[in-house]
């Protein structure tokens, strides 16, 4: 017998444009999941529709994560299916054949952002920490009056270096820009927008802050396949830390204090004792050649 998951892939399928299907690994609780472009709203260049399905409960649940939050009654209409096509049994949801006023909600699929970390995590990741890749940034006709409007001042105090972050270049190549200190703009891998996409190296983070105009961090994270262990999103913006092991910041007495991405604090070194400010040294330097310390 057909299912409801196998009956929704196919109208994917059978879409009159390409929708960018993509079948996904079962989850830890045996749930299948896919993704798509939603066809319910008008510019989906990425995979915002996500397609869950809960064999225990014989059905398929559709949740578009894009702006429009399109609602599985119109995502199921928009690919020629009905509400009672996402359920395994045609007698409607629970046996009850009445099912023309059944709140399409609960065919919304609810992912929690563990659901959406171990989803990521199981996908081969696309920002390969070996690789290095040969880029041509692309510009657009407003792409220098964006940045314009971005001019970041020039420091007071020395920028730690950029360094060699395999991360960082693999996150400016998906998105087609060159590698650089301050803010970059380019294209979203997920809404395929031009300059959308704002994405700045923190050395003192060990981190790639990104975040799009349009799309939700979750989406950015999902079409860059960022390994779960090092993306962390508050559904606005990202962050895709260089290394499981976050990043350390090291005193001047030889105190050493590790934050991990999941924000957990650990100490070695010279742990005994007060300490002196951290980079307390760097502004004493500053304020002696007469710059100002902000």
């Amino acid at each position: 017998m057909e299912t409801s998951y196998e009956r929704v892939l196919e109208a994917v399928r059978r879409y009159p444009r390409d929708l960018k299907l993509q079948e996904l690994p079962r989850d830890t609780s045996g749930r299948q999941h896919a993704q798509c472009s939603c066809p319910a709203h008008d510019g989906d260049g990425g995979t915002s529709l996500h397609i869950t399905y809960d064999q225990s409960n014989g059905k398929t649940m559709l949740h578009c994560f894009g702006a429009e939050h399109c609602d599985a009654a119109a995502i199921a209409d928009a690919l020629g299916l009905k509400i009672i096509d996402l359920f395994d049994q045609q007698s409607g949801p629970q046996g009850h054949a009445g099912y023309s006023s059944y709140n399409s909600y609960s065919c919304d699929s609810r992912l929690t952002a563990a659901d959406l970390a171990s989803i990521r995590h199981a996908n081969a990741p696309l920002l390969n920490r070996n690789e290095t890749t040969t880029i041509t940034p692309t510009h657009t006709e407003n792409s220098a009056e964006i940045r314009q409007q971005y001019a970041m001042p020039k420091p007071y105090l020395e920028p730690l270096v950029l360094g060699q972050s395999p991360m960082f270049a693999a996150i400016c190549a998906a998105i087609a820009v060159q590698p650089n200190t301050g803010l970059l703009h380019g294209t979203c891998p997920n809404c395929g927008t031009a300059d959308s996409l704002t994405v700045l190296y923190s050395p003192l983070e060990s981190a790639t802050l990104l975040r799009c105009s349009t799309c939700q961090a979750d989406d950015v994270l999902n079409a860059l396949n960022a390994p779960a262990t090092l993306a962390r999103s508050n559904g606005y913006e990202a962050m895709i830390y260089d290394s499981e092991r976050g990043t350390a910041y090291e005193y001047a007495d030889g105190l050493i204090v590790r934050r991990s991405p999941a924000k957990r604090i650990s100490q070695s070194g010279n742990t005994a004792g007060k300490h002196p400010l951290w980079m307390a040294a760097d502004a004493k330097r500053a304020v002696a050649s007469g710059k100002p310390v902000i």
